[in-house]
């Protein structure tokens, strides 16, 4: 169970705060322990309720220092994506999404890249699927990166591409 000011990752949602801890804010008769969640990136307001015990919708705390400096060393020999049909390319983005993995994000980012410069040598366009995905994959990647490893969200890419050079 998570603590009032712990990050966790939740479901799709990425990297939220846990605000609080209280019982369910829809029906007084709900005996279930709820947590109070504000995303990260999201706008102002946005909050999530959402039941401790909550089984349908992935929640991990977020990964260590070390776990996060392994993954950005392991970064380029990770392998992009394996996609065998075309049609299947949007559900296996989506099951990466849902798997809630720093490594699957890794691997996305790495396959759209890969088709980006493809698509490029084509004098092709990017589909807005491979684009959507990725910027979700970032998102996701980089504010649990940023939290763990206390590096501004915005500064992210490029400490990456710095770390990643000077390997």
């Amino acid at each position: 169970m998570f603590s009032i000011g712990d990050y966790m990752v939740y479901g799709i949602n990425g990297v939220c705060l846990v605000q609080d801890i209280c019982a369910s804010p829809f029906d007084k008769k709900d005996t279930r322990t709820f947590y109070l969640l504000k995303p990260l990136g999201a706008s102002s307001g946005s909050v999530i309720y959402t039941p401790t015990d909550n089984e349908q919708v992935p929640m991990r705390p977020l990964m260590n220092k070390e776990d996060a400096e392994a993954l950005i060393m392991s970064m380029p020999e990770l392998l992009p994506l394996e996609i065998p049909m075309e049609k299947m390319r949007r559900e296996i983005y989506r099951q990466v999404m849902h798997s809630c993995n720093p490594v699957e994000y890794v691997r996305l980012i790495k396959t759209v890249h890969q088709r980006r410069i493809d698509m490029m040598q084509q004098h092709k366009r990017l589909s807005e699927t491979d684009s959507d995905f990725e910027r979700n994959a970032k998102v996701s990647l980089y504010h649990e990166l940023s939290v763990v490893l206390d590096v501004q969200y915005t500064e992210m890419e490029q400490y990456l591409i710095s770390r990643l050079q000077s390997a």
